[in-house]
């Protein structure tokens, strides 16, 4: 029997039987060759579970292309509103059911606010989560205070549910380019889940502490599971990286052959013992995977019990994710490739696992938050994607999944509805689906709102546009088909261009509230507005800025403002300063009545700046608190109200 060995393996063949005449000539020892694998690509196509061999091929194909390109790795982060029908505001979230983390929770007596760092001269204080009880007289006090672990890095958000306190954070890595072997990354980004038990807020304490190796991509609560999706590269010490010559090649893919992938996938930490989030038999691969493919990139979707934290389970697929999406009963993940958008979707709840995957044209963007360009209803996902360069094409489609593959089957426009959404030019800044509507707003110099008939998944019509001055980067959905729009107005002015033409520019002027009636689905109209001048609010690209509270279709709104106004010269030499309120709105949404006005803006006291975006409020009935920077402020919902603090 002939024994076939691989190029890439040194064989030094000793033709001559070793007889040891010097007479017959020797060949030349062959030439060690690395490997062909292919480049590191996102497949089109389903996820497979493929057993232990292939997929620890796979992964390993993947650590031994990044090894010859280690600089090309992803950094990450970071559909009806949840408004309140009690008598307190709530995280204002994309999808109702769906929590989102936030800096501030409150279950109507205790307030949970996550700090900033504050380093000073002589003292650092490092993040922690301030408790504070509501006095009989609407004051606050502070009852704990709740360390965290100074490794985790900062606090992304807070989600409290019943008895439970679950705190994320996240450390990220700093790149370092000073060695030529080892990791490509400085110390292991890591994210943190610290639960505390809340039964008795003034004694809380720290209840479990998991750490999950990985970037943080993004997170959930769904009842009394919390969803962290994390990404992880595996990354191998002592490679030659970059390497160019065939015997380093070489010699890098024999050391990742012979590792224990054991040892390099993302490890999970409880109470300071780890083991691994799961097994390389575990992941699901392209199917379409050959066996010179690989990819390195882990997506990991861990699922935590609130109310038992011993039972944790975590989903493993390979793949780029950019972004997600969940819905109540499934959880999208997205990646761009090759101009287009590639989506996984999986399952929540009891049937936790990946489901199915597909591909739309066009990408979902940056102007507007990317999962607001999703949404799923009874079991369709309507999505919104924008392929061009120059003259951006938009397009809605709807998918359904049928076996593992999510199914194109509807788009807009279409023979039936041909008129394109957006002019010539113009980007999409905000989108909103609301049960059978979708609204979208596209900008260059006017403000074009679009709405769409999605009540026949299958056959999706535009019924109605306005255009106004300005633009809408957040919407809101009201009772009775009314709609608030967050955004910024704006004015064209004329610019000399070339000879005697002149260029028309659009020009920001200052944050603007509009209130729009939607009755009338093929005539939008904008029965009110409010603009603030020289101003913006971070509601528009961070919708957990804003409160709301919905009584009987009577809503409260708080909102953040911050302004930058240059102040007198003979007062701070023609600086520019900055200014942050609270601006509280009063909405009536019942029919035929609608209206807006605003009550009054709150001012924190205080000369210390802090960035207007991480500002939060709660309404709680007619009260209302303000959190700028670390402090607490408290006023009533009145005009001219006494504001009071810092607590």
């Amino acid at each position: 029997m002939r024994t076939r060995y691989p190029l890439y393996l040194l064989t030094l063949g000793c033709l001559s039987a070793c007889s040891g005449d010097n007479n017959i000539s020797q060949p030349e020892p062959q030439i060690m060759v690395p490997p062909s694998i292919n480049e590191a690509k996102t497949f089109v196509g389903g996820l497979q579970q493929v057993g232990d061999s292939q997929a620890q091929r796979f992964l390993k194909n993947g650590i031994y292309i990044d090894s010859l390109n280690p600089v090309r790795l992803e950094m990450r982060g970071d559909t009806v509103a949840s408004d309140s029908n009690g008598n307190f505001s709530t995280t204002n979230t994309h999808e109702a059911g769906v929590d989102e983390a936030d800096r501030i929770e409150y279950d109507g007596e205790y307030l949970y606010v996550a700090t900033y760092p504050i380093w000073t001269e002589t003292n650092y204080q490092p993040p922690h989560i301030r408790v504070m009880q509501r006095q009989q007289d609407w004051s606050l006090k502070q009852v704990n205070q709740l360390k965290l672990d100074d490794t985790l890095g900062q606090v992304n958000g807070l989600y409290l549910y019943q008895d439970a306190l679950a705190v994320i954070s996240a450390s990220y890595p700093i790149m370092t380019f000073a060695r030529l072997s080892g990791p490509w990354y400085g110390e292991k980004a890591q994210v943190g889940i610290s639960l505390y038990n809340t039964n008795i807020p003034a004694e809380a304490g720290l209840a479990e502490q998991l750490q999950i190796e990985g970037l943080l991509l993004d997170s959930r609560r769904i009842g009394q599971y919390l969803y962290v999706t994390t990404t992880h590269s595996l990354q191998m010490e002592g490679l030659n990286v970059g390497a160019e010559d065939d015997a380093s090649k070489l010699q890098n893919y024999q050391k990742i052959q012979a590792a224990d992938l054991t040892e390099l996938m993302p490890k999970l930490t409880r109470n300071g013992q780890s083991q691994p989030l799961h097994r390389t038999e575990d992941c699901y691969i392209p199917e379409l995977a050959s066996s010179n493919d690989g990819y390195a990139r882990l997506v990991n979707i861990t699922r935590i019990n609130l109310q038992s934290p011993d039972d944790v389970t975590s989903l493993c697929l390979t793949g780029q994710a950019d972004n997600l999406y969940v819905s109540p009963q499934s959880l999208y993940l997205s990646g761009t490739a090759e101009q287009q958008t590639i989506l996984h979707k999986v399952s929540l709840g009891d049937s936790f696992g990946y489901q199915a995957s597909g591909t739309v044209d066009g990408q979902l963007g940056w102007q507007t938050t990317p999962y607001f360009r999703m949404s799923e209803k009874e079991g369709y996902l309507r999505i919104i994607t924008s392929q061009g360069d120059e003259s951006l094409e938009h397009k809605l489609t709807v998918m359904q999944q049928q076996g593992n593959a999510l199914v194109s089957v509807a788009t807009l426009p279409n023979s039936s509805s041909p008129e394109p959404i957006g002019k010539p030019g113009e980007e999409i800044y905000a989108v909103r689906f609301i049960g059978d509507r979708g609204y979208v707003v596209t900008f260059e110099r006017m403000d074009p709102l679009y709405v769409l008939d999605l009540s026949n998944p299958l056959l999706p019509q535009t019924q109605g546009s306005l255009e106004i001055p300005g633009f809408s980067s957040y919407l809101h959905p009201l009772d009775n088909h009314y709609l608030l729009g967050i955004g910024q107005d704006v004015a064209i002015e004329s610019l000399p261009g070339e000879g005697d033409s002149t260029t028309e520019m659009p020009v920001r002027q200052g944050a603007k509230i509009s209130l729009f009636d939607i009755n009338d689905p093929a005539n939008p109209r904008e029965i009110a507005s409010l603009v603030k001048k020289q101003g913006y609010t971070p509601v528009e690209y961070n919708h957990r800025a804003l409160s709301v509270l919905n009584q009987n279709s009577q809503y409260r709104f708080a909102l953040p403002i911050e302004e930058w106004q240059s102040c007198a010269a003979d007062a701070c030499l023609e600086i520019w300063q900055p200014n942050n309120s609270l601006m509280l709105l009063d909405v009536n949404a019942l029919p035929g009545q609608a209206s807006l006005s605003l009550l009054t803006e709150l001012k924190a006291t205080g000369e210390q700046y802090y960035y207007g975006g991480e500002d939060r409020s709660v309404i709680h009935g007619d009260h209302i608190y303000y959190l700028h920077g670390n402090q607490l402020w408290m006023s009533q919902w009145q005009a001219n109200a006494q504001i009071l603090g810092p607590y």
